[in-house]
Order: structure tokens, then sequence, then C-alpha cells
């Protein structure tokens, strides 16, 4: 009898174990609202749709209406566009791997590794290039607009790539710290496929002079007293391109002296309009931020 009651109280032990282990793993998931979860299912419903159709078989967008008065101001920019993209996708090609880490440690990522990430952004960053070198340097402004949709169709795919290679816990998080937080909505509102789909379709503003770093290189003036001083660095300013192009919002996300400061919020501020960011599924133009790294140095 003794026997018995000694089995039943360390199975009683071990069943408390048990529901003791179950009740950490399942707090150690992450909550999620319902509003949340229904706005998540939406967009795992999306990238399951968009994620069946090849690159090869979206269309390009036709000679759009809201391009024609302003192609005008942008034809002697198309090689200095065309490299400033190319430069973008080789910069971010280079430092895949540091965001790959900035991505885990945002998003608070748990089982996914920097290597698995970085492989993913490598490989679309790839394939960016590649179909950017495809459109060339001739009329590049207008083929690379008219491309929009193509362009548009690999981030979704990129997007469906990274879900593949996350458990569904690590997606949750990244889904709330990173594609959330894109779309306008009200609290409490959930949000549809469309709106998600409209999140990778939009086109970033492009810069109305051709490449907007040269531009900035040719503008820039040293501030004296940084040279007085021998005051170098890099400085990394956020900005806001409105509906009409011009630029709003203008932030020091990183600094250096105080002078370089100054001088990259002037610089920024001073640039000619860009050709605001356009969304193909509402037919309407968006505000998009941005951000530029100013480089200050003596020769």
């Amino acid at each position: 009898m003794a026997f018995v009651i000694s089995c039943l109280r360390k199975k009683g032990f071990m069943l408390s174990l048990c529901f003791w282990v179950l009740s950490a793993s399942a707090f150690a998931q992450v909550s999620i609202s319902r509003t949340n979860s229904l706005s998540y299912e939406n967009y795992l419903q999306m990238l399951d749709e968009e994620a069946k159709i090849p690159l090869s078989e979206i269309q390009e967008e036709e000679n759009p209406e809201h391009l024609k008065e302003r192609m005008a101001l942008y034809r002697k920019g198309d090689r200095g566009t065309y490299n400033w993209r190319c430069m973008g996708v080789e910069r971010a090609d280079e430092y895949a791997p540091l965001y790959a880490i900035d991505v885990i440690k945002h998003a608070g990522l748990q089982k996914t590794t920097a290597n698995v990430l970085e492989s993913v952004f490598r490989h679309f960053y790839d394939m960016e290039m590649k179909m950017l070198k495809e459109i060339g340097t001739k009329k590049f402004v207008h083929k690379y607009i008219v491309a929009t949709p193509k362009f548009a169709h690999l981030n979704i795919l990129k997007e469906a790539k990274l879900r593949e290679v996350m458990d569904r816990d690590d997606h949750v998080r990244y889904f709330m710290k990173y594609i959330l937080p894109a779309v306008s909505r009200s609290p409490g509102q959930v949000i549809e496929k469309d709106e998600f789909k409209c999140v990778h379709y939009v086109r970033a503003p492009l810069f109305a002079q051709g490449n907007f770093a040269v531009w900035i290189g040719e503008n820039v003036k040293y501030p004296k007293d940084a040279l007085q001083n021998n005051w170098q660095g890099q400085v990394v300013v956020s900005f806001t391109v409105e509906l009409d192009g011009s630029v709003s919002n203008v932030q020091v996300v990183k600094g250096g002296a105080y002078s370089l400061n100054v001088e990259a919020v002037r610089i920024v501020k001073s640039a000619p309009k860009f050709i605001p960011a356009w969304c193909p599924l509402h037919q309407k133009y968006v505000k998009r931020s941005m951000t530029v790294p100013i480089s200050f140095k003596l020769q």
C-alpha cells in the first residue's frame, strides 16, 4: 500500500511538472490581439496566393497617365538614377549580414539565425540587380516605373521566402515589427489582403536629378569650423517625400559634429523635388520615408 501511494505521489509530481512545462511553453508564445491575429491571417493568405505566381507572369504597368506630365522633367536623369538604384542594391547586399542581425534584434526573433536571413536577402538582391541590368540606362526612369509590378512582386516573393524559413512565432514577431506598422490603419482595424499587397507595390520615390548621392556631393558645403577643427564623419539623415515630391520632416538619425549635422539637414531640405511614391493598386501618390548617408571627408 505504501508503495502504491509512493508511486501515485511520484506520478502526481510528474503530472504537475508536465503541466508547468506546457504552461511555460504557452507563455513563451507570441502574444497577439485578435484584431492583429486576423490581420496576420490575411497577410498569410496574401503571401500564399501571390507566391504561386512566378515573376515571369507579372505584367508591366502600361504607360500610366499620371506620369505623362512629369516624365519630361526626368529625361536627363536616366543614367544617374540607374547608377543610384544599382548602388543602393549593391550597398544593401554588402550590409546583408548586419541587416540580418538587426532584424533578429529588432523583431526579437528566437529561432531564426542570421545566416538564414542573410542568404534570403542576398538571393533577392541578386535578382533585383539582374532586373535593373536588364532594363539598362536608356530611358531607365520610364522603364523602371513601368516595371513597378515586377519589382513589387519580387518583394512579395522575398517575404514569402522569409515566412518559409521562420517558425510561426518568429514570423509573427517579424510581422508585428516590420509589416503591420507599414500599413495606415485605425485602432482595432483588421487589415485586408489588398492593403498588405499595397505595402509591397508602392514604388519608392525617385530623385528628379538622377543620383541623389552625386547631387549632394556637388552641392554640400563643408562647414568652416569643421575644416578648422578637422571634423569628419558620416551623418545619416531621414526625411519624408510628400505627395508633391517635396521633402519634409528632415531629421538626423546618426550624427557627428554639430555643424556637420546642420549642413546635412540643410542640404537635404534644399533638394529638388522627387518623383513621389506611387501605389498602382490604389492609383494614387503616397508619402514615403527615406534615409541617406552623407559623408564628410577632408582630402
